[in-house]
């Protein structure tokens, strides 16, 4: 039990080290790449379309949802909090964090455009997927704690039953 339980805060700690690691490249990728790659403008100048395609690579694709919004602080989140209990809500957690991660990385990185622009800003899309991650997160952990604790006071009044 306790090599099964050590086994799941690696991973754990290794998803917060990957998604702080995601927030150091996204601040790369606006503060290094970005920054030396885009025009400059000065206090009187009007963005140029090369400027305004430049930032919204950098700037607004990667640099304020990751930095900004919620969903990679929401992994970190789940992380620490997932830490706290046992193996098997991380093993019910992971199957939702292995297929929802990739698809909301998506979703913020290329956000659905309506006929009149975006639906949602990158930004947005960061929160509304961050505050979702972790309420269904929250969630799992509830029901899978709830499951236990019957399992355990269902085995609990078998034994009870059966010493008399």
């Amino acid at each position: 039990m306790q090599t099964s339980l050590s086994v799941h805060r690696k991973k754990l700690l290794t998803i917060t080290l990957l998604a702080l690691i995601g927030v150091g490249l996204a601040f790369v990728s606006w503060n290094v790449m970005g920054k030396s790659q885009c025009p400059t403008l000065g206090v009187n100048d009007l963005p140029t379309p090369s400027y305004i395609k430049c930032t919204d690579l950098y700037h607004d694709s990667l640099y304020a949802p990751m930095i900004y919004g919620f969903f990679l602080k929401s992994i970190i989140l789940s992380s620490l909090i997932l830490l706290l209990f046992s193996a098997r809500v991380y093993k019910a957690w992971r199957w939702f964090a292995l297929i929802a991660i990739p698809f909301m990385l998506i979703g913020i990185i290329f956000p659905i455009h309506e006929p009149g622009g975006q639906f949602f800003g990158k930004k947005e899309t960061s929160d509304a997927f961050g505050y979702f991650f972790l309420g269904v997160t929250i969630l799992i952990v509830i029901i899978v704690t709830g499951i236990d604790w019957f399992k355990k006071r269902g085995s609990s009044r078998k034994e009870t039953s059966q010493k008399k």
